[in-house]
């Protein structure tokens, strides 16, 4: 039996918590990419935030961003973002790498569980 909350049909909502001090951020610019800390073992999904235009790509430590083949994400929505699949294993996916489109930014990061 799911332990989602439940809607008023007394259906499942899928929801995730957020990760107790599972909140970060990254500093970025357009002239380099910045990388994330690693994230915990568990996390499966993150939300973004960007507070400035920007593009972010997932993998290990050696992950970068780019402007041209990364993904943009504009300033002032949240994205979540799956570290992985049935497919793809989330292990590999334990970094965000970020870099400014045009301007400097800050990146908030909100794991989820």
């Amino acid at each position: 039996m799911s332990k989602q909350p439940r809607d008023d049909a007394n259906e499942p909502i899928p929801v995730l918590g957020l990760q107790p001090a599972g909140g970060s951020k990254i500093n970025f610019n357009p002239s380099s990419s910045s990388l994330s800390t690693q994230f915990s073992a568990s996390i499966r999904v993150i939300t973004l935030y960007a507070t400035a235009d920007c593009y972010v790509e997932i993998g290990d430590a050696t992950v970068q961003a780019n402007t041209s083949t990364s993904h943009y994400i504009p300033s002032g929505f949240l994205y979540d973002i799956a570290l992985g699949s049935e497919f793809i294993s989330a292990e590999t996916f334990k970094y965000i790498s970020v870099i400014g489109a045009t301007a400097s930014g800050v990146l908030h990061i909100s794991e989820r569980n």
